[in-house]
């Protein structure tokens, strides 16, 4: 299956007023058990996240920029299902055509955006990595869906 293909059923079944998150899961499960991954370290020192503040709220702790504590709010998105925590952020680019905060503000602000909404205040915090992370790079080799 062709990752356009597989995104376009993740939304589809997304988008459905049924729960078919065993379907989206068995779908996810599929895709990437046909996936050929590498490994590629990573030796950047620093990431950046940004996390949307609520009305008025300022953040008076490490844990609230690192995870939003109102998982009803979470939604379905490109790395995790409903009310499941996932630590977005981007990380610093060795070339001047990418701007790592402007990247957090963009994907936090989108719906934002979308809404047009006048405001919304997020926080853009730094952190500094301890271990090197590790990403994976993809080949599609194909999937076939029951």
């Amino acid at each position: 299956m062709e990752l356009n293909e597989f995104m376009n059923k993740i939304e589809e079944l997304a988008a459905r007023d049924t729960d078919n998150l065993r379907q989206i899961q068995a779908l996810i499960t599929c895709y990437y058990k046909n996936i050929g991954a590498i490994m590629f370290p990573c030796n950047n020192k620093y990431i950046v996240r940004a996390s949307p503040n609520g009305e008025g709220e300022i953040f008076s702790n490490i844990s609230r920029c690192s995870y939003n504590p109102a998982v009803q709010n979470i939604y379905l998105q490109r790395c995790n299902y409903p009310e499941q925590q996932v630590f977005y952020c981007s990380m610093y680019s060795d070339t001047d055509m990418a701007s790592t905060s402007m990247t957090c503000l963009m994907e936090t602000s989108k719906e934002t955006i979308d809404n047009n909404v006048n405001r919304k205040y997020i926080t853009l915090s730094r952190w500094e990595v301890t271990r090197p992370p590790e990403f994976m790079g993809t080949a599609v080799l194909g999937c076939k869906l029951q």
